[in-house]
């Protein structure tokens, strides 16, 4: 969820931080001090009055304090549950060679940068700086590609596969002989890779109120966007579709000129937008932004906005992706594997920083003001609320498959657009921008941290403009390929008449 990056703020997030993490504390000690009471029976009944709201809050205390105490054992189990490692699915001999040489290729000059910054201090967690590239031993080299690129925790579980053993040393010969680097032997037992899947999740305790919070604002974000006339889609809802397990559920707005329309007809009307949401409070954030698309559009086009965790279409053959900062990563998934994303727009792009470190060190291990001049309210907002949440966590280090969310931008659709923070603090918006312009990848650099742009008016009516202007440039190209395959299809048929007669 975007928040201005003031001094207000940041002390308005940290207050509100420290007195929800202190509910857990108070919960358990008044039930801890209840218990013993009890066990020497020396319970006093407390009479309140109810008839003032402070008497009634003190009567329904001891009950809350119960709740909450009852959920913090629920978190520790289910913590204690989800700790255990994900490994994740190992790649082909081929598919590790392609990825290998082409991040190699894409660091360019800058793979001081780039490698150093994939490992940190113990003691401080502070990520390594280009000048410290030295302090990198060739055994701690092969701990981060026995994770990379051999979906193994360490080096060591790979020693007894000779040639594995053999192609990860390859690996770093080539590095070296690429770069013009050398790494010296042993290990340097100060620092550690970032890496995921089998680090712990350092997940914090949340009190229920928060959850019933943030689950409120999901429901007022859900109340408008039947307001704005979607209409919510669950599997049960779906005739095409009777997989009992499945899960996604999506929202799509139908203009009014589609309801009397048949399936065919609708092919040669404007295609669809997908809206693919990022982390926060599900669609509450997005929503204003939403109808910002679609009223400067004249609510004239489809729009289907996606609630994660799965994507899957089957109303058009084409659609627009948008997605905005973890929904780019389903919103490149269409774009690479499979035919659907006439165009896409990216905003605050995670997809093309998977194989950079800053966007792994910064949601898992970083803490706010490290490695930064000083703390900003959204960074310690998303570190507090998301990095530090048990199933975010569990989502991040666990299930994520960085070379299945890569993407290159030779792979990003003719028609597309990506938009780039500054001051993101989740990556380097500078590198991004320069990596994207190396590549002639249509972008634009706004001086904004993570989702900032939602803050800002000037902004989001330049963004939503561009989405129009790609939606139509796709719209128009669609059509016309419409049109040539329509008069292939007609020839073909004249000419098997011809053949007949």
């Amino acid at each position: 969820m975007p928040v201005p990056n003031t001094l207000a703020m940041l002390i308005a997030v940290r207050a509100a931080a420290l007195t929800l993490d202190a509910i857990p504390v108070l919960a358990i000690a008044f039930t801890l001090q209840q218990t013993y009471q009890l066990l020497v029976g020396d319970v006093v009944a407390t009479q309140y009055d109810s008839t003032t709201t402070l008497g009634t809050i003190k009567s329904i205390l001891p009950y809350y304090f119960s709740i909450e105490t009852a959920f913090l054992v629920y978190f520790y189990l289910q913590s204690k549950r989800l700790q255990a490692p994900v490994p994740p699915a190992p790649m082909s001999v081929g598919e590790r060679g392609k990825i290998f040489y082409k991040v190699l290729d894409s660091t360019g000059t800058k793979f001081e940068e780039f490698f150093s910054g994939w490992f940190y201090w113990n003691s401080t967690k502070r990520q390594l700086t280009p000048s410290e590239l030295h302090v990198i031993r060739r055994d701690n080299i092969r701990d981060w590609l026995a994770w990379s690129f051999f979906s193994v925790s360490s080096y060591a579980e790979l020693e007894s596969d000779p040639e594995r053993v053999s192609e990860l040393n390859g690996f770093i010969a080539d590095m070296e002989m690429m770069k013009g680097t050398r790494f010296h032997p042993g290990k340097n037992l100060d620092i550690s890779p970032v890496i995921l899947n089998y680090n712990p999740i350092a997940a914090k305790p949340k009190p229920l109120i928060l959850y019933a919070f943030i689950w409120s604002l999901e429901a007022f974000g859900l109340l408008l966007m039947t307001l704005l006339g979607f209409k919510r889609v669950t599997p049960i809802d779906r005739p095409y579709h009777h997989d009992s397990e499945a899960t996604l559920n999506y929202w799509v707005y139908m203009p009014k000129s589609y309801s009397d329309k048949s399936t065919q007809s609708r092919q040669d009307d404007k295609l669809p937008i997908v809206f693919l949401h990022g982390i926060g409070c599900g669609l509450f954030p997005y929503v204003h932004f939403i109808y910002s698309i679609m009223s400067h559009m004249r609510f004239s086009r489809p729009v289907f906005v996606i609630e994660f965790p799965h994507v899957s279409m089957k109303l058009h053959d084409h659609a627009h992706v948008i997605g905005h900062s973890l929904g780019t990563t389903i919103a490149c998934w269409l774009v690479k594997y499979s035919k659907y994303a006439a165009s896409c727009v990216l905003l605050d792009p995670v997809t093309f920083m998977y194989l950079l470190p800053s966007l792994a060190f910064s949601f898992v291990h970083r803490k706010p003001g490290y490695n930064t001049d000083v703390t900003k309210a959204d960074e310690y907002l998303l570190y507090w609320l998301c990095s530090r949440e048990l199933y975010t966590a569990n989502a991040i280090t666990r299930h994520f498959r960085w070379h299945h969310s890569l993407i290159w931008p030779e792979n990003l659709p003719k028609n597309h657009h990506v938009v780039v923070g500054k001051r993101d603090f989740l990556f380097d918006g500078t590198s991004v921008a320069d990596y994207l312009a190396e590549h002639d990848v249509d972008y634009k650099l706004y001086d904004t941290a993570h989702a900032e742009f939602m803050l800002r008016p000037r902004i989001t009516t330049e963004i939503v403009a561009k989405i129009a202007q790609v939606c139509n440039s796709a719209d128009l190209e669609f059509a016309l390929s419409n049109v040539a395959a329509k008069s292939v299809r007609g020839n073909v048929r004249k000419s098997v008449r011809r053949r007949r007669a």
